[in-house]
């Protein structure tokens, strides 16, 4: 394998700042494997692949933006099932200057990949074999960058098919890369990447309850190939630590790759609500299902998934004053004390109906019913949304109830 650095010019010659090694052995065990099960280039911008490394805050760029992601064989030896590869977008004949970029939002000491070279036509789905889908030879040139867009250093590769790995060599960490082939089309998989400190993931679950014959049971999935650890803490409305039906204040969760957990409130007691944060170094999907009991028989259960923070919502309300209907929302305030501001919207003419603003402190829960909001509710039946809107982010969870009893819930949206 042939590697070499070319150090930065300018007056002088000065020495790079990050090194190459060609073995993924190199990396700590905090490294995180970016790769990904088959993804089609059919898929919309925003696909599940460039969510997925977008959770990691890894991005990229190619030609007018376009990258694109092909489903591609996992290694070169006996066939194994398709990952992604992903590709500067640049179509079959094309000659353009502009590499694919790797953009981190988080600081890395190490970076490494699969070079994917182009054998002349599409990238086939199985791996490559002696004699056929070798890949068209090349010279490819990966070039580091920090923060502030300073040249780092760069890596020349002439091999097919390689491992290519940069490592920091001084006190800069890499927020770039470019690569750059002398065939314009760039491809590169199995992406892996070591963190100066690993990026830390928040879901939020603004409503838990126990006692009275409610219990919460919270799940815990891990999404990555990498082994995720976690703390779940549990606060009460004023922000104050709260042990919720025996789950205790704060809760360590520790998950093998793709791997689950579960843990359940006791039920004992009077009803006692709050809300959970939960902290992970991976992507966790967290989801909480509410449990309705009487004579210790489960009459309903209500599933709500884990929400991020943001500072504006909307969501839909319905109200069926002789059905007993009704729509609940739950608000969290993670940060510093803020104001939020809750306008209810008639469905008929989008028109605001009725406003509100609640002071949050840090930390604190707003939960209630829309009724118990905008009381001009109460007796009637209606239909509309309640958009929030918040100086600092805030969680947001809207439930769908019968007589009092959480039924589901009524995913929220995002809205600018």
């Amino acid at each position: 394998m042939a590697l070499s650095i070319i150090v930065a010019l300018c007056t002088c010659m000065v020495f790079a700042q990050v090194k190459p090694f060609n073995n993924p052995d190199r990396f700590s065990k905090e490294a995180v494997l970016l790769d990904i099960h088959p993804c089609y280039p059919w898929l919309p911008p925003l696909s599940p692949a460039k969510y997925l490394f977008m959770k990691w805050g890894v991005t990229f760029d190619g030609e007018k933006g376009a990258v694109t992601f092909v489903a591609g064989p996992l290694s070169s030896g006996p066939p194994q099932p398709g990952r992604c590869i992903i590709s500067n977008g640049i179509s079959e004949g094309v000659q353009t200057e502009l590499p694919l970029v790797i953009e981190s939002d988080f600081p890395l000491n190490r970076i490494g990949f699969i070079l994917v070279p182009h054998d002349g036509g599409f990238w086939g789905p199985g791996p490559p074999q002696e004699g056929k889908g070798v890949g068209v030879p090349a010279t490819t040139t990966i070039t580091a960058f920090d923060d502030s867009g300073r040249v780092l250093g760069s890596v020349v590769e002439h091999e097919v098919w390689a491992f290519v790995g940069l490592e920091v060599a001084g006190p800069e960490p890499i927020s770039r890369l470019a690569i750059k082939s002398d065939h314009a089309i760039e491809g590169i998989r199995r992406l892996m990447v070591e963190y100066v400190s690993r990026p830390q993931f928040i879901t939020h679950l603004p409503q838990l309850a126990n006692g009275g014959g409610l219990r919460s049971s919270i799940t815990f999935l891990n999404l990555s190939d990498s082994t995720a650890g976690g703390t779940m803490r549990v606060y009460d409305s004023a922000g104050v630590a709260l042990d919720l039906g025996g789950l205790g204040e704060s809760a360590q969760i520790t998950l093998a790759p793709r791997a689950s957990k579960t843990l359940a409130t006791n039920g004992d007691g009077g009803v006692t609500a709050g809300y959970g944060m939960v902290t992970s170094d991976c992507p966790l999907q967290v989801q909480c299902i509410y449990t309705t009991e009487e004579s210790d028989e489960t009459v309903r259960e209500a599933g709500v998934v884990g929400v991020s923070a943001g500072c504006r919502f909307i969501g839909a309300v319905v109200r069926e004053s002789e059905s007993g209907l009704d729509t609940a929302i739950a608000v969290v305030n993670p940060n510093a004390a803020n104001e939020t501001q809750l306008d209810l919207i008639d469905a008929d003419d989008g028109m605001v109906v009725g406003s509100k603003t609640v002071q949050l402190p840090a930390r604190g829960q707003l939960a209630i019913f829309i009724s118990e909001l905008f009381p001009q509710l109460v007796g009637t039946d209606w239909q509309g949304s309640v958009r929030i809107s918040s100086s600092e982010p805030v969680a947001v969870i809207m439930i769908r109830t019968l007589h009092g009893i959480a039924t589901s819930s009524f995913p929220v949206g995002s809205y600018y």
